[in-house]
């Protein structure tokens, strides 16, 4: 039987900011003027309670590789952004696709396995809400972006 490995590629500080960089330009003036914005750069990043390792221990345990997925042999690569809150809980999750999906068009058994794995991921970052420690910009708690990849991989 294949052994499950869930590599849970957490490089924070460099994937941290990456959805909020394309527009950290247009966003710096307006983020100084809102009380309740969301920050692109804060002076302190959010951290999960405990810290990276004890996110990746949670991620590890939490994570369950969906079913059909793990029969299929489907593997695959998301970015989950969302908001850390100034409360430690998050929202606004979004996941970004690493591949197309448009050249497996024929395959919907592929395309039925990644949307479990996608929501999985979603699942698992939900799971995480209250278990942060919020960013500070300026000494003060803030929301941030947060960007977390997650990796779904098989090994024989």
């Amino acid at each position: 039987m294949k052994k499950l490995l869930f590599i849970l590629a957490i490089f924070f500080i460099g994937f941290q900011n990456i959805s909020a960089q394309k527009n950290i330009e247009n966003k710096k003036d307006s983020v100084v003027e809102k009380k309740d914005s969301v920050y692109a750069l804060p002076d302190v990043r959010a951290e999960f309670k405990g810290g990276d390792n004890a996110l990746i221990r949670f991620l590890s345990s939490e994570i369950k590789y969906p079913e059909i997925a793990l029969n299929d042999g489907v593997q695959h690569k998301f970015l989950v952004n969302f908001v850390i809150c100034k409360d430690g809980s998050v929202c606004d999750i979004e996941v970004l696709d690493k591949r197309k999906l448009d050249k497996f068009k024929k395959n919907i058994k592929y395309k039925e396995s990644v949307a479990l794995l996608k929501n999985e991921a979603i699942r698992v970052v939900k799971a995480t809400n209250g278990k942060w420690n919020a960013a500070t910009k300026d000494g003060e708690k803030v929301n941030c972006y947060f960007t977390l990849p997650i990796t779904f991989k098989l090994v024989k």
